[in-house]
């Protein structure tokens, strides 16, 4: 999940880079001072105690070696920072792992990233932000003036606390004064939904975990959110409503959030990145490279992806060095399990045509495993659930030097339990646009929601038919129905954007076939937003969901990831992208499809749920199940 539905969704978790002061809801500032923000106050700021040496500060206190050696006592957590590991580039990320669980404020939910690095800054330590967007080559007149041209921005500081160690000069900083900050711009977020002036109370805010290892130091901090009271109703009718107060919350007034905030090792050297072609639907980091003033544009596009190296790389087929491990989180309920797994695994044949094997492995998360025990290139697969919630989201994490992805987590609404009428019966009350902020569904990726609902008529019209609901072939549905979502999100997760127009290529009368349908499946890339394929009376039935990956994906996959020397690169990746007048490969995206009010759709061609490549064709088909329904239950009796 920055961009479609790995993209948009992660950056709805990331409104702008906001840094608001943390306050205690009693009004008292002073006591809010602990939460270091990067704002200053109004007035003059308090000076900070005078640091004391360092083994007095660390006495008794317990160390944790890791990527940043920690040292604990009691409720407090001291961050060791050597002099060299001053000025030094890291990458910062923080996820939501718990929430509210209502309008868009969920748990299991990634946050934004930065290549960041701490700074002495006289008795405080600062984390910054560098801007890695605009850039020059090392050592020219334009990296110099770039850098001069552009500002980094701070994540937060806090003071020092100790005097050097008189061995290795480190000093030390409070976790719980660096990170109990609104760093996430949870505030904002808050104030969105809810319409109340939230403040970040420090005084009840805590490291509540901490995690460390050689590749990263991860914080755990339970952040409390308050408002003194709840607003009193207006005494006229506002203009235009007002959104209740949390509902979700034993009281609306107070509100806990966890934030996960990591600090991980950067690859030693950037992967080599590659450009993106507009004629494949690849998500991309874009910078400004000033290092060429003869180039019509300075604007670079990388396409985002994990690093696959082979083993061997005279083979035909090898094993990668170090594939992508995806878990799967212990809160997948059982019977999903393996549907979750066949989809993940799916993609495998894609890099196994491009001589990569194995490029993808699956671990089911077991017992006390610890899937955030700080492993490099991994995904999660998780569950995830609100009082409103009906979508899946697959975002991932970037080194915004070269596109490379270092993680990922995919979501999935417990949405499949209940199938889609929990859906339907609690959104009839609100407008589209409320219904699409209650549940997250911005306009990146609502293929799970919207799949759902997709699902709800397909077994209403089935149960009409005298298909039994608690039967094996109902089963069968929903578990194509989680394959199905799980590989589009795995999609979004290896780079890939939606293609709207892959549901436009085959005739209806293939789609009948579920020989067909299981070599090439239902329309040419699983990353459109594919109907259940419900035959009329009469015809033969094919297979109901995407079951494979279509020839679309794998030809986005070979451009993205075909092992390549850097000196044939350009003309290879040009040979494999003027393919894209094959039929098969054609691709039209949110854009063309229109998403919500800023892409109202350009192309009548691109659409999402339909099938064929006729749409009134398509459409004539549904009115006729959909009149077969209505037909089958008017004629039912009302039990006694």
């Amino acid at each position: 999940m920055h961009r479609a539905c790995l993209a948009l969704v992660a950056a709805a978790l990331a409104l702008a880079m906001p840094f608001a002061r943390g306050q205690s809801p009693t009004g008292n500032g002073a006591e809010a001072e602990t939460a270091a923000t990067p704002a200053a106050p109004p007035g003059p700021v308090a000076p900070s105690p005078r640091p004391r040496p360092y083994r007095d500060v660390l006495k008794d206190a317990v160390a944790q070696p890791g990527h940043f050696t920690l040292h604990r006592k009691d409720d407090k957590v001291w961050i060791e920072l050597r002099p060299a590991q001053f000025e030094v580039p890291l990458f910062f990320s923080f996820n939501i792992t718990r929430s509210i669980g209502e309008r868009g404020l969920y748990g299991n939910q990634m946050g934004r990233s930065h290549v960041a690095f701490f700074r002495r800054s006289g008795e405080r330590v600062q984390l910054v932000a560098r801007n890695e967007e605009f850039f020059a080559a090392r050592g020219t007149p334009q990296a110099r003036f770039v850098e001069a041209s552009f500002t980094d921005s701070l994540i937060a500081s806090a003071p020092v606390v100790s005097l050097p160690d008189p061995d290795n000069g480190a000093v030390l900083i409070e976790a719980g004064a660096l990170l109990i900050a609104d760093i996430p711009g949870y505030l904002t977020r808050l104030e969105t939904a809810f319409r109340m002036p939230f403040a970040l109370d420090a005084r009840n805010s805590t490291v509540a975990r901490v995690n460390n290892s050689a590749q990263q130091t991860v914080f755990y901090v339970r952040a409390h959110y308050a408002v003194p009271k709840i607003p009193a109703p207006p005494l006229k009718p506002p203009a235009q409503a007002l959104p209740p107060p949390p509902k979700a919350t034993p009281d609306p007034r107070s509100a806990f959030v966890t934030f996960q905030y990591s600090l991980a090792q950067l690859p030693t050297e950037p992967m080599a990145p590659r450009l993106a072609d507009p004629r494949v639907g690849h998500f991309t980091v874009a910078r400004v490279d000033h290092t060429d003033d003869t180039s019509p544009k300075a604007r670079v596009h990388y396409v985002t992806r994990w690093r696959l190296e082979k083993q061997d790389p005279a083979a035909a087929i090898s094993p990668v060095k170090q594939p992508i491990l995806f878990w799967l989180d212990r809160n997948i309920p059982e019977k999903y399990r393996k549907s979750v797994a066949d989809g993940v695994l799916e993609w495998n044949q894609a890099f196994e045509r491009i001589g990569l094997g194995d490029a993808i492995v699956v671990r089911q998360q077991l017992g006390e495993d610890d899937i955030d025990r700080g492993e490099a290139r991994r995904a999660v697969v998780r569950w995830f659930t609100g009082a409103d919630v009906g979508f899946a989201i697959g975002p991932s994490l970037e080194d915004p030097r070269s596109g490379e992805t270092l993680a990922a987590d995919i979501g999935m609404s417990d949405v499949f339990a209940r199938s889609a009428r929990r859906l339907v019966a609690e959104d009839l009350g609100r407008s589209a646009g409320d219904a699409g902020a209650a549940a997250g569904a911005l306009p990146g990726c609502s293929y799970a929601a919207d799949a759902a609902h997709e699902l709800d008529f397909a077994s209403d019209l089935l149960a009409a038919r005298g298909i039994a609901m608690d039967g094996p072939e109902a089963d069968a549905l929903a578990q194509a129905y989680v394959k199905d979502t799980i590989m589009h999100e795995v999609g979004h997760v290896l780079g890939l954007r939606h293609n709207f127009r892959a549901s436009t290529v085959y005739r209806l009368e293939d789609l009948r076939d579920p020989e067909f349908t299981r070599r090439r499946g239902m329309a040419t890339s699983v990353m459109d937003y594919t109907p259940y394929n419900l035959a009329l009376q009469g015809e033969r039935q094919g297979e109901y969901r995407m079951s494979t990956i279509g020839p679309y994906d794998y030809w986005a996959i070979e451009y993205a990831y075909r092992p390549l020397d850097p000196g044939e690169a350009p003309q290879a990746l040009a040979k494999i992208a003027a393919r894209s007048t094959e039929p098969e490969l054609a691709y039209g995206t949110d854009e063309d499809a229109g998403s919500g009010a800023r892409f109202l759709g350009m192309d009548p061609e691109v659409n999402r749920f339909d099938l064929g490549p006729d749409p009134l064709a398509y459409y004539r088909r549904r009115l006729r199940l959909s009149r077969e329904l209505w037909d089958r239950l008017q004629a039912l009796r009302l039990a006694p």
